[in-house]
């Protein structure tokens, strides 16, 4: 594995976050560690957009495909039908 790919399997495993929501597991990785999160009181569960779609690319480079696809699952965690 190159350098450039352990250090991003690194930071996306370091803030990776996993959560029960409904009686089901999510998985997904936020752009910033949990103290970031904090420190400028922005949600968790807001990180599930247009960043879990990039990471779930960045997981299938590297030969992650079940994070991806965790990835993959946030983003539609909140989706309803209509």
């Amino acid at each position: 594995m190159s350098d450039l790919r352990a250090k991003a399997k690194k930071l996306l495993d370091a803030n990776t976050i996993s959560t029960l929501r409904d009686g089901r597991k999510f998985r997904f990785a936020t752009p910033t560690s949990d103290s970031n999160v904090n420190a400028y009181r922005i949600p968790k569960l807001q990180w599930t957009g247009w960043d879990s779609q990039f990471h779930s690319i960045v997981y299938a480079a590297l030969n992650k495909p079940e994070r991806a696809y965790d990835e993959l699952k946030s983003i539609f965690a909140n989706q309803r039908e209509r």
